[in-house]
């Protein structure tokens, strides 16, 4: 048979000596005294976890010298799950769908919801009412009541025109 070498004890590696892996070191680990690197030089680098239900978790400092979990590949839930924000940078768009159909993103001056796809958009709600306001004063420009099918446009917070069974309700000129 092929011959292995066997560890039976820790290895120790030392600053910028590096532990390389494949015929033409394809990958390789290393650590140069102050930052660690593993790199991969030739196709795909994949990391799999094939422990049933287990997941891989990324964890890095939490900004007081603790550790703290930033996102993990949930293998018992099947999804990714974010335990910290994400920020994305200005321009970069988070795109949803196979060929990126919505796309939420803000370019330095404005933020967007764009639907770039041939359908429609929607934005629903499984509650009772839905509003869009100021995110400043709170105040609300549209108000929908998702029980009377009520729809109310607003200034100032002031209900101004609201949409009723039998038509429209105006409050002032």
């Amino acid at each position: 048979g092929e011959a292995i070498n066997v560890f039976s004890r820790k290895a120790r590696f030392l600053d910028n000596v590096q532990a390389s892996f494949g015929t033409a070191d394809d990958f390789k680990i290393s650590h140069d005294g102050s930052a660690t690197y593993v790199q991969n030089v030739t196709s795909h680098l994949i990391i799999e976890n094939q422990a049933d239900d287990s997941d891989i978790i990324f964890k890095s400092d939490d900004g007081s010298g603790g550790l703290a979990e930033y996102f993990r590949l949930d293998g018992g839930e099947t999804r990714t799950i974010f335990s910290k924000d994400i920020r994305f940078v200005d321009s970069a768009k988070l795109k949803l769908g196979d060929s990126g159909d919505l796309q939420i993103y803000h370019n330095g001056a404005n933020s967007y919801i764009e639907d770039v796809a041939t359908g429609d958009l929607y934005i629903q709600t499984n509650g009772t009412n839905m509003f869009l306001r100021d995110g400043v004063t709170g105040n609300t420009f549209i108000a929908m009541n998702t029980g009377t099918a009520d729809v109310s446009l607003k200034q100032g917070g002031n209900t101004k025109l609201t949409t009723t069974s039998v038509g429209i309700s105006v409050t002032g000129d």
